[in-house]
């Protein structure tokens, strides 16, 4: 909800300014109805607004309003989920259509994206657990809060300053690291923590803060800039379900209460008639790991596809920059060498944002797994190229002066002399990277691909289990992690240089 652009959708912002200029285009409206489909974006993290569900299905308020209002414009709307700190940049990389994501209209925001509605408001509130000492904010100086990265309340928390601040992805993380003491209070929306906190029972009190409240916040749905038909057509989409009782209908059944009205919200009101969270409750329920395991495995054939097919484009990538580096050419050792330098050089969750967010605006615009396979490529490329050469300046230079005494050109000295023992060596280094890369896959999770990392995210932010459902990730990890060290053993002492 009260959310302000993160780092990441500020480099996407400076990235496009840098690289191109806006031409002009024709109104998203014709590109969506000739589709067929709006695209629809929220982080699924943010019950009852938006999250996943037991079918892990993202359902919640934003899900139905956004699916009611493509509806009505005639098209089918397509939930995609993506991390908050990015959704805005993401947006103008044109990899959806638009955000239905409980997002504050701030003029900060305005000045990239337009807004359609609001359509509801919400306030700012600060929660404690129920036997705090912490009376006021006054109290909280000194100690420790906790807000969501790159929402108006960490600005809000940042400008008055007078306590540490420790950020998370989401609501629920909130909850939890409040539960734990980790933090002494946290600074969120009003609304999605009084709903949680009737569906999980936690004791959690809420402070008497009238000076930062002030009253309400205008929470719009964005869309990009210059789309006077789009923006026109989701308005009237969205005062038709006013006017006709759709967005009551929807609101009763998420929140509990009609939300237009911010200060309805009582307790008990309307509960009966909402729809419950997944599983809520912070006891141990390990009955939860059945139920997802199925789409856990789903998510592991992702993270072992998105891994085999990096590493088949590393191993080529690093081939050549072995090549290259190996070269008597100047221009060529110097190619091999700025690359091996880039990559090995900066982290690899940048070089992701620049090719998802940043590739757009220079004229390649992937999809999230694409650009997930070539990022998580081109990176551990430049880690094998060095175990290539490596291997390759190990292999005793007498024999390849033998073969070619004996005839041999120097691509079959290459190929049937060097290569093979090359080869032997490498085995264990490529298992090393083989590893490294898979756990690094996860990495693609904040570029919103559906794999086991963001696969548990999702399911956290509806269940408030991060115990059992980072344990289901964590037991898939072990078990290809293992699949692949037993798979290198083999292949080392079967050809093992004796």
């Amino acid at each position: 909800m009260n959310r302000v652009f993160s780092g990441i959708a500020v480099a996407a912002l400076l990235l496009a300014s840098t690289f191109t200029t806006v031409s002009a285009r024709a109104d998203d409206l014709e590109k969506i109805k000739a589709a067929g489909e709006l695209k629809i974006s929220m982080s699924g993290q943010y019950p009852p607004f938006n999250f996943v569900n037991d079918q892990n299905e993202v359902v919640g308020f934003d899900a139905d309003i956004g699916k009611a209002i493509a509806e009505r414009i005639g098209v089918k709307g397509t939930i995609i989920t993506t991390a908050w700190d990015g959704i805005i940049a993401g947006l103008l990389a044109n990899k959806y259509d638009t955000v239905v994501g409980s997002m504050t209209i701030t003029p900060e925001r305005e000045k990239v994206v337009d807004f359609v509605g609001p359509y509801y408001h919400a306030g700012r509130a600060v929660f404690v657990n129920e036997d705090s000492k912490v009376q006021s904010l006054d109290d909280l100086k000194g100690k420790t809060l906790g807000v969501t990265l790159g929402e108006t309340h960490e600005k809000w928390a940042r400008e008055h300053g007078g306590w540490n601040i420790r950020t998370y992805k989401g609501l629920p993380e909130l909850l939890l690291e409040l539960k734990s003491g980790r933090v002494d209070a946290i600074v969120v929306d009003n609304i999605p923590v009084m709903v949680a906190v009737k569906e999980t029972g936690e004791k959690v009190r809420k402070l008497d803060t009238p000076n930062i409240e002030g009253g309400s916040v205008a929470i719009g749905i964005a869309i990009r800039k210059d789309n006077p038909q789009l923006k026109a057509a989701m308005q009237k989409a969205l005062d038709d379900m006013l006017a006709d009782g759709t967005y009551k209908k929807i609101s009763m059944q998420w929140v509990g209460t009609d939300i237009r009205d911010l200060h309805g919200f009582r307790s008990g009101q309307g509960r009966d008639e909402a729809r419950p969270l997944l599983l809520p409750g912070y006891s141990m329920d390990f009955s939860l790991m059945q139920r997802v395991f199925p789409f856990f495995v789903e998510a592991a054939l992702v993270t072992i596809e998105i891994t085999m097919l990096a590493l088949i484009l590393g191993l080529v990538v690093a081939a050549l920059a072995a090549a290259a580096k190996m070269s008597k050419s100047a221009i060529l050792q110097a190619i091999g060498t700025l690359y091996v330098s880039l990559f090995r050089g900066t982290p690899c969750l940048i070089q992701l944002f620049i090719l998802y967010f940043g590739g757009p605006q220079v004229g390649i615009n992937l999809d999230p797994f694409a650009a997930g396979v070539i990022g998580l490529g081109l990176n551990i490329g430049a880690y094998m190229a060095e175990s290539i050469r490596g291997a390759l300046i190990a292999v005793d230079r007498g024999q390849t002066e033998a073969a070619r005494t004996i005839g041999f050109s120097r691509f079959q000295t290459l190929r049937k002399v060097v290569m093979p023992q090359a080869a032997r060596l490498m085995i264990r280094p490529l298992g090393v990277n083989t590893v490294a890369l898979l756990k690094g896959s996860a990495l693609v999770s904040t570029i919103s691909v559906v794999e086991l990392t963001y696969t548990a995210q999702r399911f956290i932010g509806s269940t408030y289990k991060p115990f059992e459902i980072f344990g289901v990730a964590a037991l898939l990890y072990m078990i290809i992690v293992y699949a692949i060290a037993s798979a290198v053993d083999f292949l080392d002492k079967r050809f093992a240089i004796v």
